[in-house]
């Protein structure tokens, strides 16, 4: 058996030249002998730097690691109004229509939701694609003055230009043959792409059209 010259304990020797344990020994010895000279380095180096002032997030006070753009920390910047609106503004136009490869393709991270509805004018168990559009079907089966729905309606299916780019728009739910409703939360709604659909819509069919929005 052997002694390591770094941990100092017993190995088999089978490491390199067998003066070590292991890896991190070998390069923790190289280290170690260096050590007073590396911290030399390093403090030679910070000589004569000013340090920033704190930087405190506007919204809950704490103190940021570094500056950042909006002056909020991450749990800050999540719900900042701000910074949810330039992202939006950022990605409209970006990969829509039938030129992003997952046109009409449910994303992988998303599993559909069965739902089940003898109002329905198609199958009685269909699925959809968000918990808030589940939530407006038990809300269509409870209320007595729905007779029938049909959920994404193919013929009311737009087709529309955004910027010389062609897109396409289908709205969530048809009820009563009267009624056209699409689903949204308090965040998408208020998005540039949401207000286009709806002109566009109005633009091609006579039918009411609502947007509601559920939190």
């Amino acid at each position: 058996m052997s002694i390591c010259e770094n941990c100092e304990c017993e190995h088999d020797g089978i490491y390199g030249s067998g003066r070590f344990c292991s890896t991190k020994c070998s390069r923790g010895f190289s280290t170690k002998a260096k050590r007073k000279e590396i911290n030399e380095k390093v403090s030679n180096s910070l000589k004569g730097r000013k340090y920033a002032d704190p930087i405190f997030c506007k919204n809950c006070g704490n103190e940021l690691r570094r500056r950042r753009k909006y002056q909020l920390c991450r749990k800050c910047i999540k719900t900042s109004a701000e910074y949810i609106q330039n992202i939006s503004m950022a990605m409209v136009g970006k990969n829509l229509g039938s030129k992003n490869g997952m046109f009409g393709i449910s994303p992988k991270n998303t599993k559909p939701i069965q739902v089940s509805s003898y109002k329905h004018t198609g199958s009685k168990i269909f699925t959809v694609r968000s918990s808030y559009e589940k939530r407006y079907v038990d809300t269509l089966n409870k209320d007595k003055n729905v007779i029938q729905f049909t959920y994404e309606p193919k013929q009311f299916k737009v087709h529309y230009l955004d910027n010389k780019k062609e897109r396409t728009y289908q709205p969530d739910f048809l009820v009563n043959d009267n009624l056209i409703v699409e689903i949204k939360n308090s965040w998408n709604v208020t998005l540039k792409e949401t207000k286009i659909k709806s002109k566009a819509f109005k633009n091609a069919f006579n039918i009411k059209y609502e947007i509601l929005v559920l939190s």
